[in-house]
């Protein structure tokens, strides 16, 4: 059952400017948050999605994603950000890489 992840900011229309995966399978996404969704536009936020046990087909779709919006200056868009109770994994709804799935242990906003 997918549940909307609560969390401190909105997500909808958040532009990816950065992505990082690092060594220990996690991975850090830098956003820039829509003003439509949070109290104060042109904020910044990061979600850190920790130990990610599916690390390189999330390291793929993101990568092929920030290839396909080359040049417009983001990697992507979020559209919603899901809690699946089923998988225990969380389900990121993107505009260009579409539904991805991070089977991760949690994850951290800040």
């Amino acid at each position: 059952m997918l549940r909307k992840l609560k969390l401190k900011h909105g997500y909808h229309d958040a532009l990816v400017q950065s992505v990082q995966f690092q060594e220990d399978d996690d991975v850090l996404i830098a956003v820039d948050l829509c003003g439509c969704c949070n109290p104060t536009p042109g904020g910044h936020a990061t979600l850190t999605f920790c130990g990610v046990r599916n690390f390189d087909q999330v390291h793929l779709a993101l990568e092929a994603a920030r290839q396909e919006n080359q040049g417009k200056g983001y990697i992507d868009e979020i559209v919603n950000i899901f809690r699946d109770d089923q998988t225990r994994g969380y389900l990121v709804v993107f505009t260009t890489a579409g539904d991805l799935t991070f089977d991760a242990k949690g994850v951290v906003e800040s």
